[in-house]
């Protein structure tokens, strides 16, 4: 700390003592932390007038002021160099003109107890200057810098103008650039200044310029004045480069008292106290923000900036920590690690599922579908009518065969009844027809082995439909006038198929049951037979395979039946070819489900 000397009006120049105690920070050393966390260590001089150094206890409070807001209370113990293991760098910058040869020796032996002090951890260099300076040309250990103390004699001249300010710059020459020895450690540099402030330039802005050089390297200059010629006012230049350095100003009045400030001297840095704090690395702004100090009701009167977070010499990032002597990257979350790969695991698992939504409404789609052919179906299933020839209701005895709700067409040969006949019976082949075009193909179950589909052609479909209106539109036509209807010959629907065959007089069309718990009974067809798994059905099968409403049987006017599949789930099949819509001939096999039928007209 430096002490206030100013010139009394009209008195020459004289020294003002210092009135109080004060607290001076020398160093702030920034080491980034883990979490976005700085310790900021700061090396402070708490000192009484004259330089007398104030102990802290471990009652001494500590808080630490960023930017006009208190941060709070250390959270680590304060140290002093005996707890710590710093090193020290000195350079002894001691003036050897001849008003010096008195107190020489008591430099020496004052240097040599604060080395002694400081121990094998200091690296000590030597430059007296005077009238001429010799320059060091390397750090030595203190044991040796003692015996080059120990040797300093006076110059024969005067020498008004020492040459203080060349050896000032000669230190920071030599200071520039070296490190501790172990990373681990922190090294403290300084300059410990002996002179009487007279200089070879005395404007005061060289002292200042060579004070921030100082501040700006991080060597702290700590000044002992004595002035033996009586001339105060060079020290002033003393207490400049010792107040903008962060170093302390001691004034020995008297020679002896040379080595009692170098006592208080080495008291101050073998106790120095080091604080350190935590704190946000945000608060520091990147190194703008003002730090001051408070020890007990002690408050830093000049605020320190606070420096970029370091690794011992190197700069480090803002978030990056210090490992021993580097910087080193903060290290990743695991999610921040893997977030590409969750992105797209989450992508993966989207598609997943809206893969399988759209397959359960497609086949909720399908269902949909299928039953509403089924229904179509139904609705369109032209009523049978008793007496038809092969129109017979089931007997009892019949297992399977319902019967229920049919009505035939009316006879042939009835008074009257031939054109409606003919009407009725056009009609229903031209639905049965429409049926057959309007249903889809039918998929076997997932697991159902299903045999091969014969080829499927729509425009046939669709031509025969054409005809079966046209034949309907004639007979109704033709009963109009009538006359008596011309019953054209059904369409096949494939090429493959036998051409039709016209029942006997008196045959009774059925199906023969050739297969499954019912085989061996024979059922009679009517117009309108229908096969399935649901209730209300003409012939009620039990079969997995088989669909609600699986296919029907319709009869033209001559007689002849037709099967048409009702849009079944695992199809309808005629000696083996799965069929939409089939004109029968005696002895064709038909499987629906796993059940099989022969059709028989005799």
């Amino acid at each position: 700390m430096a002490l206030a000397l100013v010139l009394g009006p009209g008195l020459g120049t004289r020294v003002a003592h210092a009135t109080s105690p004060r607290l001076r920070i020398q160093k702030v050393e920034a080491e980034p932390m883990p979490h976005k966390k700085l310790r900021l260590t700061l090396l402070v001089s708490p000192v009484e007038v004259e330089g007398t150094l104030i102990r802290p206890d471990d009652s001494t409070s500590w808080s630490l002021i960023v930017d006009g807001e208190t941060r709070g209370e250390p959270i680590e113990k304060i140290v002093t160099w005996k707890d710590e293991v710093d090193e020290a760098m000195i350079v002894f910058c001691v003036q050897v003109t001849a008003p010096f040869d008195d107190v020489l020796g008591l430099v020496a032996d004052g240097g040599k107890d604060l080395l002694k002090a400081l121990g094998e951890r200091a690296r000590v260099a030597v430059i007296p200057f005077g009238e001429s300076m010799k320059k060091a040309n390397d750090f030595v250990e203190p044991r040796l810098a003692g015996g080059k103390l120990g040797k300093l004699s006076a110059d024969e001249t005067m020498a008004p103008q020492p040459r203080l300010q060349s050896a000032l710059k000669a230190a920071l020459d030599l200071m520039e650039g070296k490190e501790a020895t172990l990373p681990e450690r922190r090294l403290r540099k300084m300059i410990i200044v002996v002179s009487d402030g007279f200089a070879e330039d005395s404007e005061r802005d060289k002292f200042r310029k060579l004070g921030r050089r100082a501040h700006d390297q991080g060597v702290v200059i700590h000044s002992i004045a004595f002035a033996p010629l009586e001339e105060k006012a060079p020290l002033l230049n003393l207490g400049e480069i010792s107040k903008v350095s962060h170093g302390t100003f001691r004034w020995a009045k008297i020679k002896d008292a040379v080595k009692s400030q170098f006592e208080t001297l080495k008291d101050e840095i073998v106790g120095q106290p080091a604080v350190s704090f935590i704190v946000p690395e945000k608060i520091i702004d990147g190194g703008a923000s003002k730090l001051k100090l408070v020890m007990n009701n002690l408050t830093t009167k000049d605020e320190f900036t606070a420096p970029f977070p370091a690794c011992k010499e190197e700069l480090c990032a803002p978030g990056w920590r210090c490992d021993t002597d580097h910087c080193v990257a903060p290290k990743k979350s695991l999610v921040k690690r893997l977030g590409w790969l969750l992105w797209v695991g989450l992508g993966l698992m989207v598609l997943v599922i809206a893969f399988f939504v759209l397959k359960w409404y497609a086949a909720r789609l399908e269902r949909q579908n299928q039953e509403l052919a089924e229904q179509l179906a139904a609705s369109q299933s032209p009523p049978g009518v008793p007496g038809v020839p092969g129109a017979h209701a089931a007997g009892p005895g019949v297992p399977g065969y319902t019967g229920m709700g049919m009505s035939a067409p009316v006879l042939p040969g009835v008074p009257g009844a031939a054109n409606a006949n003919a009407a009725a019976a056009a009609e229903a082949a031209a639905r049965a027809a429409l049926i057959a075009a309007q249903v889809g193909s039918g998929k076997p179950q997932p697991g159902h082995k299903a045999p091969k589909l014969a080829s499927y052609d729509p425009n046939l479909i669709a031509q025969q439909a054409a005809a079966m209106q046209a034949a309907a539109a004639a007979a109704q036509q033709a009963g109009q006038h009538g006359g008596k209807p011309h019953v054209a010959a059904p369409m096949q629907p494939y090429a493959h198929q036998q051409p039709q065959h016209v029942a006997p007089a008196g045959a009774a069309p059925s199906l023969l049951v050739m297969s499954g718990p019912y085989k061996g009974q024979r059922l009679p067809l009517m117009h309108g037979f229908t096969v399935g798994k649901t209730p209300g059905v003409h012939f009620l099968v039990q079969d997995s395979f088989a669909s609600g409403h699986h296919a029907q049987f319709t009869h033209d006017t001559a007689g002849n039946y037709t099967i048409t599949d009702l849009n079944s789930t695992n199809g309808t099949f005629v000696n083996g070819v799965r069929i939409r819509a089939h004109a029968l001939v005696h002895g064709n096999m038909i499987q629906i489900g796993q059940v099989e039928f022969r059709y028989l007209v005799q």
